[in-house]
């Protein structure tokens, strides 16, 4: 099980580090430009770009930056799953992208359930880790799906599920579970010292982060890729 999943990360960055140009041209502008608003509306909000909005922020702010990040997401996810999973070339149709991005809010529902107990107050507040490892995992095992129809295949959901992907899936989680909790100690170590600097160290560690779980989604690897 270590093998298959060390295998899975090697990978994973293997596809990304294969395509510099797609990463250029599909990952880093929606996710620059939702970075962008969000640097934007803090300046005007606090006078800095980092911390994240205050609590007291007026609520179109934070539905702006939130609005902004999650299409960012929507348009690096369908366009990175196309280029590493079918290749550049493969039709592209609106009806296509609507069915990509049903199929993804979907998976966005049953990611935010873990959330639920946290946002209810039914459990403390440092139960996040264990809320985003099974969220993490539910994209993981189910991120397949979505992956698939960026290519205009239909997969159903039952079909994706076996024993040996949910567990190297819940130890893939638990490992990026902890890299998201180091990334905001080392963020907020760095805001003590420069706002900007804890920014941009937190905008890099984010999109590294998208970008590895975005691939391996698609669980590179298990089926045959064309460019």
């Amino acid at each position: 099980m270590g093998l298959q999943i060390v295998m899975q990360l090697r990978t994973a960055w293997r596809v990304i580090a294969a395509k510099p140009k797609q990463v250029q041209r599909l990952l880093l502008p929606p996710f620059l430009l939702a970075m962008a608003l969000k640097a934007w509306i803090s300046v005007r909000l606090t006078g800095d770009v980092w911390p994240d909005l205050p609590p007291a922020a007026p609520i179109s702010y934070e539905l702006a930056v939130r609005a902004a990040l999650g299409l960012a997401l929507a348009v690096m996810a369908l366009l990175w799953h196309r280029a590493i999973f079918f290749g550049l070339r493969a039709p592209l149709s609106g009806r296509l992208m609507l069915r990509y991005w049903g199929q993804g809010a979907a998976l966005s529902v049953l990611a935010l359930l873990p959330f639920v107990p946290l946002a209810l107050g039914l459990v403390p507040r440092p139960a996040i880790f264990a809320a985003d490892a099974i969220s993490l995992w539910l994209v993981l095992v189910f991120g397949v799906v979505l992956a698939q129809s960026a290519g205009g295949k239909g997969v159903a959901w039952r079909a994706v599920w076996t024993g040996s992907q949910a567990i190297a899936a819940a130890a893939l989680a638990v490992g990026l579970a902890l890299l998201l909790q180091a990334q905001t100690v080392a963020v907020m170590a760095m805001a003590t010292l420069h706002g900007g600097a804890a920014f941009l160290l937190d905008g890099a560690v984010t999109f590294a982060l998208i970008a590895t779980v975005l691939t391996l989604m698609a669980r590179p690897g298990t089926a045959p890729r064309r460019t």
